[in-house]
């Protein structure tokens, strides 16, 4: 009994999860993916979507989102650390790092097709545009 007990507990919380994070992934206004880190090449497959109050995507292994914290009046942009899903994977290193990226982003910036998250620390993560 007590097993099937969990079995629910963690049932119900994949889904609640599940929910918040399609959630926040709705309506981005573009989706973006990741080439760069500091100029070296991703090698893991990366999505990001942006909309003005959200952001959300698939890592390399979880689908993962968060809140856009934007207020050009004090000139401050920031993304929340991000939840996500818990999926265990060979990548999930190259993940761990993205995903540790992200709450000390600062600035966004879109050129032509691509669009550049600069770190607190200087760390520069390029996206391209996926068409669509």
């Amino acid at each position: 009994m007590k097993h099937l007990t969990l079995a629910s507990a963690l049932l119900a919380a994949t889904t609640l999860l599940s929910g918040c994070l399609n959630d926040t992934e709705a309506n981005p206004d573009e989706i973006w993916q990741l080439q760069s880190i500091n100029g070296a090449p991703y090698s893991a497959s990366v999505t990001l979507g942006l909309s003005s109050s959200s952001y959300g995507g698939q890592g390399p292994c979880n689908r993962y989102g968060g809140q856009v914290l934007d207020d050009p009046k004090a000139g401050t942009y920031r993304l929340t650390t991000p939840t996500s899903t818990r999926m265990a994977c060979p990548n999930a290193s190259a993940e761990a790092l993205y995903f540790s990226l992200l709450p000390t982003v600062t600035r966004a910036a879109m050129t032509g097709g691509s669009l550049t998250l600069y770190t607190s620390g200087g760390t520069q993560l390029r996206f391209n545009r996926i068409p669509g």
